[in-house]
This record gives C-alpha cells, sequence and structure tokens, in this order.
C-alpha cells in the first residue's frame, strides 16, 4: 500500500470535507478532532490536502455568515493542497457503490493522486478499499507509536538527540493496522 505522494518520500492525507467544515465553522462541541488534526499536521509536517468541494461547501455555509477571513484563511492554509475532481475522477465516483458521493469522489481523488490516508470524523461512510481510513484518533495513536518505537531504536542506534521520522516504519505500521478486528482495506 503506498501511502506516500510518488514525488516526496513523505506521509500525505486528504481529510474529509466535514472536518475541515467543522473547524472553521468552529461549532461548540464539533471542532476537537478538527483541532488534534490541524495540531497532528502542524507538528508532523505532514501534507494535508482537501478537495475542491469543501472549499465551496465552506464558502457556501461560512460566507452566509459574512465571515470571509475565515475563507481568506482556508485559502492561505491549504494553498497548493486543494484537489479539483475533474470529470474521470466524478465518473469514478458515479460508479461507486458508497452511499455518501462525497466519499465516493474524495477514494476518487485519493487513489488517483496517491494520498496515503484519508482522515475522517465518519468512518462509517466509507467502505473497504486499498486506502487507510482512519479517524483523528487513529492517526495520532499510529504517530505516537511510529514516535516511541524510533525514539527506542535511536537510543540504541545513535547517540544523536535528533529524531528524525523514518517514513518506512510508519508505511508498516499502517498497512498492519486493523481497528475493531475488521481491516478496512482490502
Amino acid at each position: 500500500m503506498n501511502i506516500f505522494l510518488e514525488s516526496t518520500d513523505r506521509l500525505s492525507l486528504l481529510a474529509d470535507a466535514d472536518i475541515v467544515i467543522e473547524y472553521f465553522a468552529n461549532r461548540s462541541g464539533h471542532v476537537n478532532n478538527a483541532e488534534r488534526l490541524m495540531e497532528i499536521i502542524t507538528t508532523w509536517k505532514i501534507p494535508l490536502f482537501v478537495t475542491d468541494s469543501c472549499r465551496e461547501r465552506l464558502r457556501c455555509s461560512i460566507g452566509k455568515l459574512g465571515e470571509e477571513f475565515l475563507i481568506s484563511t482556508f485559502d492561505e492554509l491549504f494553498s497548493k493542497r486543494i484537489v479539483v475532481a475533474e470529470a474521470h475522477i466524478i465518473d469514478r465516483a458515479r460508479s461507486s457503490k458508497l452511499k455518501s458521493f462525497e466519499a465516493a469522489i474524495e477514494i476518487a481523488l485519493a487513489t488517483e493522486l496517491n494520498i496515503g490516508a484519508i482522515v475522517t470524523a465518519s468512518p462509517e461512510k466509507y467502505s473497504k478499499f486499498d486506502l487507510s481510513i482512519l479517524t483523528v484518533e487513529e492517526l495520532s495513536q499510529r504517530l505516537s507509536l511510529e514516535s516511541l518505537s524510533y525514539t527506542e531504536e535511536s537510543s540504541y542506534s545513535s547517540s544523536s538527540s535528533v529524531a528524525i521520522f523514518p517514513v518506512n516504519k510508519l508505511e508498516d505500521i499502517l498497512s498492519l493496522y486493523t481497528p475493531d478486528s475488521q481491516a478496512r482495506t482490502t
């Protein structure tokens, strides 16, 4: 399973539109996952992509409140990380068996762009695919395990106190994880 963009050795993620909208809408009681995701991508310097439909949904809902600065903030935060669903992606999503058309588009885009995982607060809207579907908590746990594993290995193999994130080890952890004894990938 490829969890990295082809042009880099870095983990890449696609955010479910709902989690990003919750962050910018700052809905009471619903923003914790989104805030934690933003903390993770900032700390680990993980590229987080969003769909163009996410931006349009945000513009429709938040724009009506007259808070255009939030749209500008979104554009700044995700500059060059907004992925566009072109006609062939829409066609692929139309033939998907997923109930959620937006989820089908996200799966098609992530697959097309070799993005390693989709981060969502609602994994139930995705079926089994050859792609990791993670909640924010699952992503956090995996990164914590990787950090701990690498720190332990570094103490035996190096006197350096600087830890460098080993991309290949995270790929191993991601490929082995099966929450609730059910694999989310095929």
